[in-house]
């Protein structure tokens, strides 16, 4: 099953940056405001969020049930990362957007870049839970399992 795992990763990884390139192709359309171009992008992206949980969550279980059989938790992390990345893209894509559309109007109220924020605080909070889930599984494993051997 391990053999399987990284070109699943991989096969996944490339379906969602087509998904997500094609999804950006909204932002070059001019026949649109701004708001509604936004508008739009939103209401694609929580179908777009759903499907990467629902995607990661799979493959961070597959990582797991890996990790308890083989002791390798390189795969739990190679589903971590994968998720952390396509959701700080996310935001990054969304704020790059709103930057690009005050520099064309001179709009600068409000000049921090507050989604990066966003992005890499829930990346690390994920990192950091990813952290405390590898080494709790390994407790486990090694009161439950080891001394039965």
């Amino acid at each position: 099953m391990k053999k399987m795992f990284l070109p699943i990763l991989a096969v996944v990884t490339i379906l969602f940056t087509a998904w997500m390139a094609q999804r950006n192709q909204i932002w070059g359309n001019d026949q649109m405001s701004p708001s509604e171009t936004v508008l739009k992008f939103m209401q694609r992206r929580a179908f777009f969020i759903m499907a990467l949980r629902a995607a990661a969550l799979l493959l961070w279980g597959w990582g797991v049930f890996l990790l308890w059989n083989t002791k390798l938790a390189r795969y739990v992390w190679w589903a971590t990362v994968f998720y952390v990345v396509f959701n700080c893209l996310e935001f990054i894509v969304l704020e790059e957007y709103f930057f690009n559309y005050k520099v064309q109007h001179d709009l600068w109220e409000g000049g921090f870049a507050i989604s990066w924020m966003v992005a890499f605080m829930t990346g690390i909070t994920i990192l950091i839970f990813n952290v405390f889930a590898v080494w709790l599984i390994r407790y486990w494993h090694r009161k439950n399992v080891e001394p039965l051997e």
